[in-house]
């Protein structure tokens, strides 16, 4: 099969063929017939953070090829699978579905996970934990369904937020997981979303699609007077912190209510100082926001399947790809010259 791999000595990506996976038990295989580019793989490439050889890529939706002896599989299914699927299973994480926070899975451990430990969806086919397998209703286009999974960081970010039917939610960043975590937060009743961000242009699109109700830019002096005018007066009362930039952790802090909520799901490194006065003044909380739960992810591809998220999420996809474009695409963001909302890779293509 042809994946793009990740060649560590040239550090680039690197097309190429490689003896297709098997089935082993309750592994099932997954013919890739949609996959996103997430923020993730761009950092992982930028800081050459993975081994030689590794295949990234784990937003995904595809076909059943070969269900292994997981019964509730079939040959032929249309399906997306929860990534980060093989936690230890005994841990106190495991056992309240948080695999999120096993010690053994992804970040919170060895990596454990699809395009970190195994062989990710930057591919033809991917070998999968036949337990996280998920049918997509048949009115489903794979493209939707490469697009659940960064709708339940969204999910998971929002519910970390504690956004609640009336609440007021900031969110800064104008990339898909700012998009997911505004159409989650809607979700959950919230009665004014906002995005703040350097560049007002850069979030137009999603005032003009409906998910957010206004746009302010921190580059104008009184951002902090408009967006308190916004809130009521008295402040936003959670934000979601999308872009991993510390600048942006105090910009919430000024602009969100005393004991307000402030949820990290942009995972950046956040290299930047952060004003501790603010936050201890005012009593809020900063709380970290990792991926998803299983009931999240299940939740958000239920969403998925019966409509209920009320927009048409392919409106954010703003490139499509192939294998064989994607080293290009990687060096440009690292040079900063890539400016898109989501890309979704076709290996077919």
């Amino acid at each position: 099969m042809r994946a793009a791999v990740y060649d560590k000595a040239g550090q680039k990506l690197v097309v190429k063929e490689i003896p297709t996976p098997r089935p082993e038990g309750n592994k099932a295989i997954i013919k890739v017939m949609q996959v996103g580019v997430c923020g993730s793989d761009f950092s992982a490439y930028k800081k050459d953070s993975r081994q030689d050889g590794a295949i990234l890529g784990h937003e995904y939706a595809g076909i059943v090829e070969d269900p292994g002896t997981n019964p509730n599989l079939k040959k032929g299914q249309r399906v997306t699978v929860l990534p980060f699927n093989e936690g230890c299973g005994t841990c106190a994480e495991c056992k309240r579905g948080m695999i999120n926070l096993c010690k053994d899975s992804n970040f919170g451990g060895q990596g454990q996970s699809l395009g970190l430990a195994y062989p990710g969806a930057f591919s033809e086919y991917v070998w999968v934990n036949g337990n996280y397998v998920y049918p997509l209703a048949d009115q489903v286009s794979f493209e939707e369904g490469a697009l659940i999974e960064p709708l339940a960081v969204g999910l998971r970010a929002v519910k970390q937020a504690g956004v609640y039917a009336g609440a007021r939610v900031l969110i800064t960043g104008a990339g898909f997981i700012a998009v997911a975590s505004a159409i989650m937060a809607r979700l959950q009743g919230a009665a004014k979303i906002a995005v703040v961000v350097r560049n007002p242009a850069r979030a137009q699109f999603m005032l003009d699609k409906g998910v957010v109700d206004a746009i302010f830019s921190t580059g104008d002096e009184d951002h902090q007077a408009q967006m308190r005018a916004f809130s009521g007066g008295s402040g936003f009362d959670c934000a979601i912190e999308c872009t991993g930039a510390g600048a942006m952790i105090t910009t919430c802090s000024f602009a969100t209510k005393p004991s307000g909520i402030i949820s990290l799901p942009g995972v950046g490194g956040y290299a930047e100082p952060i004003n501790v006065a603010v936050l201890c003044l005012k009593e809020q909380a900063l709380i970290g926001s990792i991926e998803y739960t299983e009931d999240e992810f299940a939740d958000t591809v239920e969403m998925v399947n019966s409509g209920r998220l009320g927009v048409n999420v392919l409106d954010f996809v703003t490139r499509h790809a192939t294998l064989d474009e994607l080293e290009g695409l990687f060096k440009a963001k690292a040079n900063g010259d890539l400016d898109e909302v989501k890309i979704l890779v076709d290996p077919w293509a």
